[in-house]
């Protein structure tokens, strides 16, 4: 519901949301409409959207953290603003039901329709490629589901700390900011990978800053063992989200 007012209610939501169906809707269009008919067309194309990531889904995954981050601050701000927040806090409910509510409304839309695509492209894949029943589920499970996991955790912990700083300072600028800093953070981390094009632009011009002993650190979080990142990401998921919950109570209502 508060997803769908969002999107009804501010008009930089819908632009990016339809940026975000644009890409797609053009890579399942675009092989049935001029691949036959103008092949350099098509490959022109198909060259511009693998350059801006989409192939392995960098786009897809910008444009989710975007719309996470634009809703979930300006979410919180305005029912500050409002007063709407309070009327909700004045009510027998557990503040962190509140809180609970407000981050799933927020997370639960994007994260299917992230979901949704990659389950369509797999599907795509499916027939375009004549898999087998078993070729397919081996590539859903061994290797989207890892990364659609991925994308939860870090999903989630974008949509909190963005909550986090929209409650401390009552302005979405500052979610806005801080959640951009925790998403530009991450992509450091694979920045001498040329198979991610965004972390790796932002890792050659980073290089040049950072001290060898940082450069050593990120390599190790690189190399590190899957899991241990994963429970990095859910301790920096739970706390954050604690540390919403404080900022919760002891907000103060005009």
């Amino acid at each position: 519901h508060e997803f769908e007012s969002s999107l009804k209610k501010s008009w930089k939501i819908r632009i990016i949301f339809i940026i975000f169906l644009i890409p797609f809707l053009t890579m399942w269009l675009l092989p049935q409409t001029i691949q036959n008919q103008d092949v350099e067309r098509f490959l022109t194309i198909n060259r511009m959207l693998n350059y801006f990531g989409i192939a392995n889904f960098d786009f897809l995954s910008f444009f989710s953290l975007i719309l996470l981050i634009i809703i979930s601050s300006e979410l919180i701000a305005k029912e500050i603003e409002e007063n709407t927040l309070q009327l909700l806090i004045i009510k027998p409910i557990n503040r962190s039901d509140i809180l609970i509510g407000k981050i799933l409304s927020i997370f639960v839309p994007i994260f299917s329709l992230y979901s949704l695509t990659i389950l369509l492209h797999l599907i795509d894949f499916h027939f375009k490629f004549a898999w087998s029943l078993e070729t397919f589920i081996s590539h859903l499970f061994l290797t989207w589901f890892p990364i659609i996991l991925v994308a939860f955790l870090g999903f989630g912990t974008v949509v909190v700390v963005t909550v986090l700083f929209s409650l401390l300072f009552s302005r979405s600028v500052y979610g806005v900011l801080a959640a951009l800093v925790v998403f530009i953070g991450n992509d450091l981390f694979f920045f001498n990978n040329p198979d991610f094009r965004f972390s790796y632009q932002l890792g050659v011009i980073v290089e040049e800053f950072l001290p060898l002993e940082a450069l050593s650190v990120i390599n190790l979080y690189q190399s590190s063992d899957p899991l241990l990142i994963i429970v990095i990401i859910i301790s920096i998921l739970i706390t954050t989200f604690n540390l919403s919950l404080l900022a919760l109570y002891r907000r103060e209502f005009s």
